[in-house]
């Protein structure tokens, strides 16, 4: 299953089926890795763009998603959750995922195609927002997205193999987080960012959002170090029991920064011994190679210092 493409839908489903489950596309995918946990078929995906309905005016926005939903029922020739036919007296749990066919693929029953993505990831993001947000209480849980992260020159920051943001130290960074609401979110809530304890934050982290729309903005800087390092941001918006996105993310030194301090400490070190096994004469040399040896020792604990890798 590598590199299948992965839909990810919202499923609104009743306990009892009193009514059948309405399914609302959200994000697109592709799969990286699957594997078994006893009974359990685990797929590992990553998230790729947004995946709206098609535009249409807020008071008729039921259709697209009926449409949708039984166009995917249909497609999905039984795989469905709410399910309750032989399937479900064999095994009670629900499905959780199914193989079927590609949104892009649903039409509406007149033929026209029920998913329709925009070239702006911003616009497909306020159309997801705009079909979900009725399916949620309202509650002061806002919708959000980090739309980049950036070098302090504007270059986007890469996700290497394993999907991490791959940073590297002594640079300073940017997360640019929008966040989009329908309708008023109740009281004031905030955006707070948590991050590790290898990275600094430059500006505020716990951000109120006082308006329905925005775009905010977080510096961050990483301190020098030489060695690899792990951890991950959190971002979470509302409550404690708000909404939470982990972003992954490893801080890899370069070459020249993981390098750079053994090599001087060996060279110093290197000319420190030389006239000790030149052996007798030439006093000039032996007292240029330990001035030398010893210029660069104490450059590299200098530099270290002035990295804030001690001594």
């Amino acid at each position: 299953m590598k590199d299948r493409d992965v839909a990810v839908l919202f499923s609104l489903q009743h306990p009892l089926n009193f009514h059948e489950a309405a399914y609302i596309p959200l994000r697109r995918g592709k799969v990286v890795a699957t594997r078994v946990e006893g009974n359990i078929y685990v797929i590992d995906f990553r998230l790729g763009g947004y995946l709206p309905l098609v535009e249409i005016e807020e008071d008729r926005r039921a259709q697209p998603v009926r449409e949708f939903s039984q166009a995917l029922r249909v497609g999905l020739n039984g795989s469905f959750p709410d399910n309750t036919g032989e399937h479900f007296a064999r095994s009670p749990q629900r499905r959780s995922a199914a193989a079927g066919p590609s949104p892009m693929q649903l039409r509406s029953s007149s033929g026209q195609p029920l998913v329709e993505v925009a070239r702006d990831e911003g616009v497909n993001f306020e159309r997801v927002v705009g079909f979900v947000a009725p399916c949620v209480e309202p509650s002061a849980k806002p919708f959000f997205r980090v739309a980049r992260c950036t070098t302090d020159d504007g270059v986007d920051v890469p996700l290497n193999d394993a999907g991490q943001l791959a940073l590297v130290p002594e640079k300073s960074y940017r997360i640019q987080i929008v966040h989009y609401q329908p309708t008023a979110v109740e009281g004031e809530p905030t955006l707070a960012l948590e991050v590790p304890e290898s990275v600094n934050a430059l500006s505020d982290v716990e951000i109120p959002l006082r308006s329905r729309y925005d775009v905010i903005e977080i510096r961050l800087f990483v301190p020098a170090r030489d060695d690899a390092i792990e951890g991950e941001f959190v971002l979470t918006a509302g409550a404690d029991d708000g909404y939470e996105v982990r972003m992954p993310v490893r801080i890899t030194p370069t070459s020249a920064q993981q390098y750079r301090n053994p090599l001087f400490a060996f060279g110093g070190a290197a000319f420190v011994a030389l006239p000790g096994i030149i052996g007798d004469g030439n006093v000039e040399l032996k007292v240029a190679l330990a001035l030398i040896g010893g210029i660069l020792l104490v450059f590299t604990t200098l530099d270290r210092r002035r990295r804030g890798l001690g001594s």
